[in-house]
């Protein structure tokens, strides 16, 4: 949390972490500019932009926190 707190400039301003509001990352100009725009440039603001940006949801990887199953399917090369 601190990690994602550190490059989304929301640790001073949000004592409660993690920050949960994508409109207060990033507002100050010591930031992450790279992971800004990584956000920006996508199209639901989901990216993995630096090493804690799966923090609050915010990666842009797909992930089932209750699974019930799982199916490995092989195939040959």
């Amino acid at each position: 949390m601190l990690g994602a707190a550190f490059n989304r400039t929301t640790l001073l301003s949000h004592p409660e972490q993690p920050t949960t509001e994508p409109g207060e990352f990033y507002r100050t100009e010591l930031t992450n500019h790279y992971a800004k725009a990584m956000h920006e440039a996508t199209e639901d603001g989901k990216a993995y932009g630096f090493a804690f940006d799966d923090v609050a949801d915010f990666a842009s990887y797909v992930q089932d926190t209750a699974p019930t199953g799982l199916r490995l399917t092989l195939t040959a090369f």
